[in-house]
């Protein structure tokens, strides 16, 4: 009964979003573009592989899930901007995104990934369970406003068994198998959050060039 009014209020919730979307001119079928860069390693664990396919699936996720949106990656941009202080510059990532005529930047980093135990079960079936933990963090930047309308952490583990856990503890090496379990799990939540913050957004167009008559 729990899930199932929890079901309908997400749903009666995003379709108030949309009737706003609707009323404010958010949405009025007009589409927003938006610029995936590829997600930095923040955990210093991270092979290239992995972030190369959560970049590539949180890619398809969005075309494939979000409506009004269209989806884009750009050479001109293969990392964000950073300030003498290690900080992001929203501002040159700001005039960035206007010459490039998208609405919002989607960056990301994979921030932890770890193995840990815990205790599960009651009495005599208490007993340590095995987990690889996931953390990324997903960011989307208004290229309107300089702001970041999204800065979320999302965490997903994976149950491996005590051989698996030793290994890892030993050599540090994790198999393709179990973190893409993780990720498919965190594409889905993290995409679905990206989407609904940006198509909460108001469509914004932008003047890049002007060559004599033609805008």
């Amino acid at each position: 009964m729990r899930e199932t009014a929890e079901d309908t209020t997400e749903t009666i919730t995003k379709t108030t979003k949309k009737i706003y979307r609707e009323i404010t001119f958010a949405g009025d079928g007009l589409k927003k573009v938006v610029l995936v860069v590829p997600f930095e390693d923040q955990s210093g664990q991270a092979q290239e592989v992995f972030l190369k396919t959560f970049h590539e699936e949180i890619i398809a996720h969005l075309n494939s899930t979000c409506e009004d949106l269209i989806v884009t990656q750009s050479g001109a941009l293969t990392q964000l901007h950073k300030l003498t202080s290690g900080q992001t510059d929203n501002y040159a990532l700001t005039i960035i995104g206007r010459q490039l005529a998208v609405n919002a930047i989607v960056a990301g980093s994979m921030n932890n990934i770890r193995p840990r135990d815990e205790e599960q079960g009651f009495l005599w079936t208490k007993g340590p369970h095995y987990l690889i933990e996931v953390l990324v963090r997903g960011a989307v930047y208004d290229t309107r406003t300089a702001t970041k309308t999204l800065d979320e952490g999302f965490t997903e583990d994976v149950e491996i068994d005590e051989a698996q856990y030793r290994i890892i503890q030993e050599q540090g090496v994790y198999s393709e198998p179990q973190i893409n379990e993780a990720l498919d799990r965190l594409v889905s939540e993290m995409g679905d959050r990206i989407c609904e913050v940006i198509e909460e957004q108001n469509w914004t167009g932008f003047v890049t060039e002007v060559k004599r008559e033609k805008i």
